[in-house]
């Protein structure tokens, strides 16, 4: 939610304790600790996304919990709210991205960061899972269940009431461990509930009332409104009230400290609103009252208990039947984290397209998937819905808002399947529709290695609608990169050995910064790759995976492929480079030059 200056606040009153992290159950924020990994792995962000970088990091971490006897269990935000308490602050977002962009940033958080995360996390058996939508209150009413700690830097989970504490990402040292003769422990701080509670003196019921009367993601109140408030509750006039907002958290707590409990804040509110505030009807004003009811309780987590909660808890799941009418295997594929929660938007008619590191000057790099995108709102929303979605899109240097039509026929699909005939449908029909949607015949897709084809799809995708039609080199060059990350990280189990020299002075060549200009209009054209695959991803969930699934690292390296294409001279100099990294007639090169091949027909 991200409450205005409140982490500051708390960490100036010096209430953290100090912890010893270990033999412990742990539930962690996943979003923040993707954003946090991300940004500590140096090199992940470089160029659009470096994976293998950042799944190794990842991989370091939780190796890092794992001696400590920390049994971490990871949950994912889901999608965005339907009630429109946040959007208008993702939009916002969205906006100071694209300035940042304008301003000459070269630093975006990478496209395929939250899958490549999710997946590693999976590889390595550690329990995850997704919630519908926001995780906050999902992750304290299980930590407050088991009473143990939550991991995050969501500043929320000051004031939930956490019996376990709360760790900050920002307080855990990712490096360091300490190691005696009986354990293994990371020296962190900790924040307990009592503790805050008695630094404020406030009770632990009062708290979420900051919520209301402190910037925040979801709900602000008119300053004018927080003004009257302050001076009737405090007897000042609006000028001290004012001069006093200047400490806003001060005056808040002050004020709040001899309430009772959250209700006799809103009577406060409520007849200060009533009695003080001309300019709103009744009708807004109860609106103010209900949204801050909703805020508060956000974070009740009265009567929560192990059983009732029904994360990581498969026979409670099951007794439940969420609001959203998907098919039940589609539902379990978004809680596994295998099919992205942006699904459950379409539901809502409302799709946010976030802008990432690209050319301004050009079309947004999203709208490559325009058409791809129409299919899944027609398999998502069935007969059902024959509103239009709203999508949420950059436009130059702003947001704005399209209405799109969900695709209800394609010339080469007819009809387009809905989710409820996925089950039962044959592989090989399911395949040939993915094949059709991606311009790829399934006679040639079938001839490609399995842990290829979704790469392979993507790749041709994009050839045949952007500018690389027209680049034999940037098609050689993406496929050559693939292969590279495919022997790293599968060659032992695909048989696809390639000279690890070769593959080492590569990559060194391509680490090798002197001499990379940073081309935007390039990099906007593999940022599309990207977005494709991603993609790709869900539609093949949608599908029920037709595809092997492989980890993002073998689909994408930023500071491999843009690297390497910039740095050849032309293609004839990027024909050397593979020449001399696939050895003549071995398995590698083979599949390369087959490769190649298709996708060039394939273009004519």
């Amino acid at each position: 939610m991200g409450i205005k200056n409140l982490s500051s606040y708390i960490q100036r009153r010096n209430v953290a304790k100090k912890y010893r992290l270990r033999d412990t159950k742990l539930v962690i924020d996943g979003k923040n600790l993707c954003h946090e990994l991300m940004e500590t792995s140096y090199t992940g962000t470089k160029y659009g996304g470096n994976y293998d970088v950042f799944s190794e990091h990842v991989e370091k971490f939780f190796d890092l919990l794992r001696n400590c006897n920390v049994k971490p269990y990871v949950v994912m935000d889901g999608a965005h709210d339907s009630d429109d308490k946040k959007f208008e602050c993702l939009l916002e977002r969205c906006e100071k991205r694209i300035s940042k962009i304008s301003d000459g940033s070269k630093k975006c958080f990478p496209i395929l960061s939250h899958r490549c995360f999710t997946y590693t996390i999976i590889k390595l058996g550690i329990p995850i899972e997704t919630c519908y939508y926001e995780a906050d209150h999902e992750i304290a009413s299980l930590a407050k269940s088991w009473i143990c700690p939550v991991l995050s830097n969501d500043n929320d989970f000051y004031i939930y009431d956490l019996p376990g504490g709360f760790i900050r990402l920002n307080d855990l040292n990712f490096n360091r461990r300490t190691k005696t003769e009986c354990f293994t422990y990371i020296d962190t701080s900790i924040y307990y509930s009592e503790n805050i509670h008695e630094s404020l003196g406030i009770s632990p019921s009062v708290l979420p009332l900051l919520v209301v009367f402190l910037d925040n993601d979801y709900y602000k109140l008119d300053k004018t409104i927080i003004k009257q408030f302050v001076s009737k509750e405090l007897k000042i006039s609006a000028k001290k009230a004012e001069h006093k907002l200047k400490k806003s958290i001060d005056v808040m707590i002050e004020i709040l400290r001899p309430f009772a409990d959250t209700s006799e804040g809103i009577d406060a509110l409520s007849r200060c609103l009533d009695n003080h505030i001309a300019f709103l009807s009744n009708e807004e004003k109860g609106q103010i009252i209900d949204k801050a009811k909703v805020i508060l309780k956000q974070f009740s987590l009265q009567n929560v208990t192990e059983t009732e909660n029904n994360l990581f808890n498969s026979e409670a799941r099951n007794e439940i039947t969420p609001a959203i009418p998907f098919p039940s295997w589609l539902i379990q594929s978004i809680r596994n984290c295998d099919i992205s929660p942006f699904i459950i938007n379409v539901l809502d008619k409302r799709v946010l397209l976030k802008p990432n590191l690209e050319d301004l000057t050009q079309e947004f790099i999203y709208e490559i998937t325009s058409a791809i995108r129409q299919i899944i709102y027609k398999m998502a929303t069935g007969k059902t819905l024959q509103e239009v979605i709203v999508e949420h899109h950059r436009e130059n240097c702003h947001m704005v808002q399209t209405r799109i039509l969900p695709i209800t026929s394609n010339l080469k699909l007819g009809k387009i399947p809905t989710l409820n005939m996925m089950q039962g449908t044959e592989e090989e029909v399911k395949l040939n529709c993915l094949s059709n949607i991606f311009q790829f015949p399934l006679e040639k897709l079938v001839m490609i290695p399995k842990v290829s084809r979704m790469f392979i799809l993507a790749l041709n995708y994009l050839a045949k609608n952007s500018g690389l039609k027209q680049s034999t080199k940037g098609m050689k060059c993406l496929l050559f990169c693939h292969l590279l990350l495919l022997s790293k990280e599968y060659g032992h189990i695909y048989d696809l050995p390639v000279d690890s020299v070769c593959v080492e002075k590569v990559f060194e060549y391509c680490a090798d910064d002197h001499g990379v200009p940073f081309d935007i209009a390039l990099l906007h054209e593999f940022q599309k790759l990207q977005i494709v695959i991603d993609i790709l991803y869900d539609l093949n969930g949608l599908f029920m995976f037709p595809l092997e699934i492989p980890n993002p690292n073998v689909m994408y390296k930023s500071g491999l492929m843009y690297p390497l294409f910039t740095k050849t001279d032309n293609e004839n100099h990027l024909d050397r480079i593979i020449e001399t990294c696939f050895e003549k007639d071995s398995p590698l090169r083979v599949t390369f030059l087959e490769i190649l091949k298709l996708l060039l027909e394939n273009l004519k």
